[in-house]
């Protein structure tokens, strides 16, 4: 993933961009299953749903960001 995030945004942002991936991945990780633990079965299947459809639009809104980044 570093070389692809350098590859996207440029050597210059790519660590940025990188830990920034990190940072959203262990949060993530740490909040995902203790939400989904805490609901009922129906519920967190629900929002498991709600999320990965709010998630969608997340590598085109990474795409366009991307193309900013290349006209600099």
């Amino acid at each position: 993933m570093p070389a692809y995030a350098a590859d996207v945004f440029g050597a210059k942002d790519a660590g940025t961009v990188y830990g920034t991936m990190l940072t959203a991945w262990s949060a993530g990780a740490i909040v995902g299953p203790v939400l989904i633990a805490s609901l009922p079965y129906r519920t967190a299947l629900l929002v498991i749903v709600a999320i990965l459809a709010a998630a969608v639009p997340l590598p085109l809104a990474a795409g366009a960001m991307a193309r900013r980044f290349a006209k600099r």
